[in-house]
């Protein structure tokens, strides 16, 4: 389809000051799928894009002569980005926010449910990895920033391996494994549930 939407990256200042990287939306014209140099950027759709009414009308009055299949462009809107297969543990991490936004789950709401109301495992690490010395220091010390949290923080590296499963396997994947899991509460049953992370880390990704 010579329309499509192309993603790009921006920065955004937060209302705190801080700056962050989002994906943006733009409509694009590329008659040769194959040729870049062909691209022409056609409209600007922000970090939710949405295909309005308002919208192909503003655009067929600009661009009169492109042809738009809006419900293919509807569809490849909505289409998550980021193939989770080929992702590392380190990128998910370093994405976890923007990657569940892609798959149209929010970061809060399946903290709360991984850390059963009481920890929040996705926000942490989101709020670690904002610091570029913090991921350093966890490359420098373990290798990589998911190796650091299996030694130091195994219930962020389960938390990650989870959401991996959940985007690969879907929700019933991820109840069946829940089921399964010790309490996690404070003090001694939360030392059982970070020995059953470290447990069943090893037996998924070292074949222990």
């Amino acid at each position: 389809m010579p329309v499509h939407i192309r993603w790009r990256s921006e920065e955004r200042e937060m209302p705190n000051g801080r700056t962050r990287q989002v994906r943006v939306a733009w409509v694009v014209h590329q008659p040769d799928a194959d040729d870049d140099s062909e691209v022409r950027f056609l409209a600007y759709m922000g970090s939710n894009p949405i295909v309005t009414a308002q919208f192909k009308l503003e655009f067929q009055t600009l661009y009169p002569e492109i042809a738009v299949d809006w419900d293919a462009l509807a569809e490849e809107i909505g289409r998550p980005q980021t193939d989770i297969n080929v992702l590392s543990y380190d990128e998910l991490a370093a994405r976890i926010r923007a990657i569940l936004g892609e798959y149209g789950l929010l970061l809060d709401r399946l903290d709360y449910r991984l850390g059963r109301g009481w920890t929040r495992p996705l926000r942490d690490i989101a709020r670690l990895l904002r610091d570029p010395g913090v991921t350093a220091r966890f490359e420098r010390t373990s290798g990589s920033t998911f190796a650091y949290f299996r030694e130091h923080h195994p219930e962020y590296a389960y938390a990650l391996y989870k959401v991996r499963l959940l985007l690969t396997a879907g929700d019933a994947a991820l109840s069946e494994l829940e089921a399964r899991e010790p309490a996690m509460e404070p003090g001694a049953r939360f030392r059982d549930f970070r020995e059953f992370c470290l447990a069943k880390l090893a037996a998924e990704l070292d074949g222990g």
